[in-house]
């Protein structure tokens, strides 16, 4: 899904409903982060959950994947 959304040009990640989060979701991020960059556009991170929060702390990220 954020492959495709990125192909099309969303670089939104909205987390409504999300309650649980792990690395795997850090890394569709980044990827996401990534993509916008290169689009010179940027991420977009909405009602992010505190734990993918403490996971971006935990990995020093908190400059790049900033909640809007």
């Amino acid at each position: 899904m954020v492959v495709k959304a990125t192909r099309n040009g969303d670089y939104t990640l909205d987390f409504e409903g999300v309650v649980r989060v792990d690395s795997t979701v850090l890394a569709l991020a980044l990827y996401a982060y990534r993509q916008a960059k290169a689009a010179g556009k940027e991420l977009t991170l909405l009602a992010v959950p505190p734990g993918f929060m403490e996971l971006v702390k935990l990995y020093g990220l908190e400059t790049l994947l900033k909640p809007h």
